[in-house]
């Protein structure tokens, strides 16, 4: 037997119920969403095949006329969004961690999430950190053959350039992951953001892009060491090609 206990959380995807079967805890999230032809959508089928510690377990779903249902693994702790004011630095690197290792395996099953942003990132109560909500993710290997993406899809604040700016028609699927966990590390280690979006006419970016000294002296970047600079350098890397390339230095952090 199930018992609906309480709401988690709820927005325009809609809502997130805490379900108690004996003492297991289950969190059953419910959004509008009509049957397809197939009886169901690219989430269930991205999300139920991934089996990996930094991502959130998907036990099973079901389309009940309009309404679509997730049974998923319960996080007690919420979003890190939630209580990211409070964290601590080691907390902060320790999360940035599990989020590489769980990118690296989504990225190896051929798939990119494209919305990675710390509303997405879940915590255990053990401190474990689960990536979750794939209703964005793609799959940029297709038949064995790596393929460019074109949807200009995400939070605006955790997009790549090359997927906010129009001059780039095509892109690939994991720089776009790898510059969201630019922005999150930034974001864990100096609660704020870099920068708004990743244009040009944003002045912070532009100056990220053109001259870093200046940025350096701004309140969030003078509170980096060298280092951890260094480590943005290669997640923050405007052109997608030459970030791409520093993902195993990025993975050695």
């Amino acid at each position: 037997i199930i018992n609906k206990s309480r709401v988690l959380g709820e927005g325009g995807f809609g809502k997130v119920f805490l379900l108690r079967k004996k003492k297991t805890k289950i969190a059953r999230k419910c959004v509008l969403s009509q049957p397809t032809e197939f009886g169901f959508s690219s989430e269930e089928i991205i999300h139920i095949q991934m089996s990996h510690p930094n991502v959130l377990k998907l036990y099973c779903w079901e389309q009940k006329a309009n309404i679509l249902c997730f049974n998923l693994e319960y996080c007690s702790r919420g979003d890190i969004a939630s209580h990211l004011i409070d964290l601590e630095e080691k907390d902060a690197k320790s999360y940035f961690k599990q989020l590489l290792d769980g990118v690296a395996y989504i990225h190896a099953r051929g798939i990119v999430h494209r919305d990675l942003k710390p509303e997405n990132l879940l915590v255990t109560k053990d401190k474990v950190v689960k990536i979750s909500d794939f209703g964005l993710a793609d799959f940029f290997i297709v038949n064995g053959k790596e393929i460019r993406l074109t949807e200009k899809v995400g939070t605006e604040s955790y997009m790549a350039p090359e997927v906010l700016q129009t001059h780039w028609k095509r892109y690939q699927g994991p720089p776009v992951d790898l510059w969201a966990c630019g922005i999150i590390f930034f974001k864990l280690m100096t609660k704020r953001k870099p920068w708004s979006r990743a244009d040009l006419d944003d002045k912070e970016y532009k100056m990220w892009v053109e001259e870093r000294k200046g940025l350096y002296k701004k309140d969030g970047w003078k509170e980096l060491n060298k280092a951890l600079r260094t480590l943005l350098k290669l997640l923050l890397e405007p052109n997608p090609t030459q970030r791409i390339c520093g993902w195993r230095r990025v993975c050695r952090h």
